[in-house]
């Protein structure tokens, strides 16, 4: 004889039994994605040496472009302990060098216009955050001679790396770009009274 479907007691078994499998299927899913940071973790732990005391690992191979998902080499010479101080957007302080991200244009926190000054502060607390949440590589540019380029104000130019979650490396320029807090450099400032990227 078969159950009847149209009892109460035996739709709520029925409806039971879904939520069970759902409610198992989510768990499952929960183990395997804990597992996959588990496994990332792990990888970044022999690859920088997590966790970096200053979020830096520092890679010395040559110039990097705006597509940065090329593998970074193990350093050396690690930075250990220095201090990271955000100046702007796409500009930081890493102990005594400036850095300036070669990928990106950020706008000014002294910009033409209060749209321009305010998405600065907006980056440059992005940059902050990203800093001090991923673990990252710096990918110095350097001249044919094998010297690290720099810009007119003396800054070194670089590329920062960090892994995507597909295990890959991605610039932190790109993500600042793909966010809308910047534009990929193209050799000259952009002007950001007149354009706010969205």
């Amino acid at each position: 004889m078969r159950p009847d479907s149209t009892r109460p007691d035996y739709a709520d078994e029925l409806s039971g039994r879904a939520a069970e499998r759902t409610r198992n299927r989510h768990d499952g899913r929960r183990v395997a994605w804990w597992l996959a940071a588990f496994a990332v973790a792990l990888a970044l732990t022999l690859w920088f040496g997590w966790p970096p005391q200053a979020g830096a690992a520092s890679t010395e191979s040559g110039a990097v472009g705006a597509s940065a998902a090329a593998p970074v080499e193990k350093s050396q010479d690690r930075l250990e302990a220095v201090p990271v101080r955000i100046i702007d957007g796409d500009t930081f302080a890493l102990g005594d060098e400036t850095i300036r991200l070669a990928d990106i244009d950020t706008p000014e926190l002294d910009g033409k216009c209060d749209a321009e000054r305010n998405l600065a502060r907006i980056a440059g607390a992005r940059l902050a955050a990203l800093l001090s949440s991923h673990p990252w590589a710096i990918r110095r540019e350097r001249t044919g001679k094998g010297e690290i380029r720099t810009d007119r104000y003396r800054r070194t130019l670089a590329v920062l790396l960090t892994p995507a979650p597909d295990g890959t490396l991605v610039s932190i320029g790109q993500i600042l770009v793909a966010e809308g807090l910047a534009v990929p450099w193209e050799g000259r400032r952009h002007d950001w009274c007149g354009r706010v990227p969205g």
